[in-house]
C-alpha cells in the first residue's frame, strides 16, 4: 500500500508518545515554532516535532537562514511529512533558498488555502495558491482548502503524490490537452467533486459524462467521488484504476465482463455500497479493493482469481458470510481484518490456502469456518484458522445413515452450473446424479432420489446448503461418493469427495459426541424397546450413564 496508508501502520505499530523529531527549533516571523533537521555542512530542512505529526498551525513563513548558536544554516528542503496532518494550517511561505519538497509534506492540511513562494525560486512556483515546479509542468499541489472549479493550467504534464488528495470542498477540475500523467489517488477524498473535464485534444485521457478514463475508454481512472444512486461501468474498461471509486456515495455498481483487472483500493471507503457482483472475467483484484466499505453485505469472488490480497475487505464491517472458492490459494496479511460481523466462511479447497497475519482478525466471535469434510484436521492445524474462529466444520457429510438410506448434502457454489453426482460401492458405480445450479435434479440412475433445499444451522447463517436423500442401500455396507461441479464455460472448478458405511440391521440413525468424525464414535440401538448409545464396546443411557 502506498504512504496514505503509512499513517494508518503508525497508529497501530507506533506508541502514540512524544518522540522528538527534529534537532532544533527556532520561530518564524510570525512566532510560530519552525522544526529543523542538520542535513550536512550548513543546510537544514523543516521537518515536524513528533509522530503525533500536527506540529503547526496558523500561517507558517519558511526562512531562507536561520541562526541557531553561532552557525547560519541555509533552509534547502521541507522534508516528509513535514506538515502532516496539520489540520489548522491555513498558509505557507517557502522561501527562494528551498530546492526540494518531500513528496508527502502536506498531506491532510484540511485548512490550508494558499502556498506562497518566492519570486525568484530556482524550482518552484505559486499560481493562484497552487504549488507548482518552476516551469509550471508539474501541479505539485492544490491546498486542500480550495473550493468550487479549478481549471488545470494547460503548461501541465504530470502531477506530485496525491496532488488533489483531500481537496473536500472542490466541485469540479478540467484538465489540459498536455497532461500526460495521472497518478491513481491524485483525487483522494475530494468527496464534493461531481465531474473531471478533459479536453477533448487530449491524446492521452477523455472524459465520458464527467469521469475520466484514458483515451479509449479502456481505464476507468476516476470516478467522482460526490456522484449518488447506480453506475453502469461501460463494455469498453478492462481496467478499473487504484482508487478509482475512492470515497463514492454510489449504492450500486455494476461490473462488465470486459473488466479484468481492479487494482488496489479501488473501492476504498465506498460506505454505501451495499453488495456487488465481480464477473467471471475478472483474473486480479488488488490489495485493499474493498477496504472500509462498511455497509457492503455481499461479494462473490470470481474463479481466476487465485488470491484474496492484503486488506482486500478489512473493515467490511457488514459482511457476514463469504464463499473463498477452490481457485484460491492465498489469503493475505489483513485481508478481513475487523469485518466485525463476519460470523460464515466456506473455504472449498481440500488444501489450506496460505494465510497472512491477522486475515480474519476480529470477526465474530461465533464465527464458524466451513471447509472439505476431509480437511478439516489440515485447517485446524494452523494457528491462524484455528485461532480466528470458533469452529472449523465440514461442509459436504453424510448424515441420517440408517441400514438402508443416507443423507448427502453440500454448500452449492454460486459459479457452479451443474454437478455430477455418483456413488460407488466396493469400486462399482452405484449410481449417478446430475443436478443444476440451483439444486433441481435434471437426471438419475440406479434410483431416482427425492432432492431438495434447507437451511444451516444458525451458526452458519443463512448459507444454503443442498441436500439428496439416497435410498436403497444395502445394511452394513461402505460407500463413497464424488461431488464434480462445471461452469458455465464447462469447466471443472468445484470437487468433493467422502465415504460412508450404513448401519447393519438393529441400528439406528447416528449420535454425534464430540468427534471430529461422529460417524466412527457413537450409535443408537433400540434394544428391549429402550434407545442406548453404542461407544465402542460400552453402552450408555441417553444420559450418558452407563449400562452394565
Amino acid at each position: 500500500m502506498k504512504k496514505i496508508y503509512l499513517l494508518v501502520l503508525i497508529s497501530i505499530f507506533i506508541s502514540i508518545t512524544k518522540v522528538q523529531a527534529y534537532d532544533f527549533t527556532a520561530p518564524d516571523v510570525n512566532g510560530n515554532t519552525i522544526y529543523y533537521n542538520y542535513l550536512g555542512g550548513d543546510s537544514v530542512e523543516v521537518t515536524f516535532m513528533d509522530y503525533n505529526y500536527n506540529s503547526y498551525n496558523g500561517d507558517v513563513v519558511i526562512p531562507s537562514t536561520i541562526d541557531y548558536g553561532t552557525s547560519s544554516f541555509l533552509v534547502k528542503r521541507i522534508g516528509e511529512y513535514a506538515f502532516n496532518l496539520c489540520r489548522t494550517l491555513n498558509s505557507i511561505e517557502i522561501p527562494n533558498s528551498v530546492t526540494s519538497i518531500g513528496t508527502t509534506a502536506f498531506v491532510e492540511c484540511y485548512s490550508l488555502a494558499s502556498f506562497n513562494v518566492a519570486a525568484n525560486n530556482p524550482n518552484y512556483c505559486s499560481i493562484d495558491s497552487v504549488l507548482f515546479s518552476k516551469g509550471q509542468t508539474i501541479l505539485i499541489k492544490c491546498p486542500a482548502a480550495k473550493h468550487g472549479a479549478y481549471s488545470i493550467p494547460n503548461t501541465v504534464i504530470s502531477f506530485g503524490y496525491t496532488a488533489f488528495a483531500y481537496c473536500s470542498n472542490l466541485t469540479s477540475v478540467s484538465i489540459g490537452s498536455n497532461v500526460s500523467e495521472i497518478n491513481d489517488d491524485i483525487f483522494f477524498a475530494c468527496t464534493k467533486l461531481n465531474s473531471i473535464i478533459v479536453e477533448s485534444t487530449n491524446p492521452n485521457f477523455c472524459s465520458v459524462d464527467g469521469i475520466l478514463f484514458n483515451k479509449d475508454c479502456t481505464v476507468l481512472k476516476t470516478f467522482p467521488s460526490a456522484r449518488e444512486g447506480k453506475y453502469v461501468i461501460p463494455n469498453e474498461v478492462v481496467n478499473i484504476n487504484g482508487y478509482a471509486f475512492n470515497h463514492s456515495k454510489l449504492t450500486n455498481i455494476t461490473i462488465p465482463n470486459s473488466v479484468t483487472n481492479i487494482q488496489r483500493n479501488a473501492f476504498h471507503n465506498c460506505t454505501n455500497l451495499n453488495s456487488i457482483i465481480l464477473p467471471d472475467s475478472l483474473i486480479e483484484l488488488g490489495n485493499g479493493a474493498f477496504i472500509n466499505c462498511t455497509n457492503l453485505k455481499s461479494v462473490n469472488i470470481p474463479s481466476k482469481i487465485t488470491e484474496v490480497s492484503s486488506w482486500t475487505f478489512g473493515y467490511c464491517s457488514s459482511l457476514q458470510s463469504m464463499d473463498i472458492p477452490m481457485n484460491i490459494t492465498t489469503i493475505g496479511d489483513y485481508a478481513f481484518y475487523l469485518c466485525s460481523n463476519l460470523d460464515a466462511v466456506v473455504c472449498r479447497h481440500k488444501t489450506p490456502p496460505l494465510i497472512g497475519t491477522d486475515a480474519f482478525k476480529y470477526i465474530s466471535e461465533n464465527a464458524v469456518l466451513l471447509v472439505p469434510y476431509d480437511s478439516i484436521n489440515a485447517y485446524k492445524n494452523i494457528s491462524e484458522y484455528a485461532n480466528s474462529f470458533a469452529e472449523i466444520k465440514g461442509f459436504s457429510d453424510i448424515e441420517d445413515i440408517t441400514d438402508t438410506t443416507a443423507t448427502l448434502k453440500w454448500l452449492p457454489d454460486t459459479a457452479v452450473t451443474q454437478y455430477d453426482i455418483n456413488v460407488y460401492t466396493n469400486g462399482t458405480h452405484f449410481a449417478q446424479y446430475l443436478v443444476d445450479g440451483n439444486g433441481q435434479i435434471k437426471s438419475s440412475q440406479r434410483f431416482a432420489p427425492s432432492i431438495y433445499h434447507q437451511k444451516l444451522d444458525t451458526t452458519t447463517s443463512s448459507t444454503e446448503v443442498f441436500v439428496i436423500s439416497l435410498n436403497g442401500l444395502s445394511a452394513g455396507t461402505d460407500y463413497n461418493y464424488t461431488i464434480d461441479g462445471t461452469n458455465s464455460q464447462s469447466a471443472s472448478i468445484y470437487h468433493e469427495e467422502g465415504s460412508f458405511k450404513t448401519l447393519n440391521e438393529g441400528e439406528e440413525g447416528l449420535f454425534d459426541i464430540t468427534s471430529d468424525d461422529p460417524r466412527k464414535q457413537a450409535r443408537k440401538i433400540l434394544y428391549n424397546g429402550q434407545i442406548y448409545i453404542l461407544r465402542g464396546e460400552k453402552v450408555y443411557t441417553l444420559q450418558g450413564q452407563e449400562v452394565e
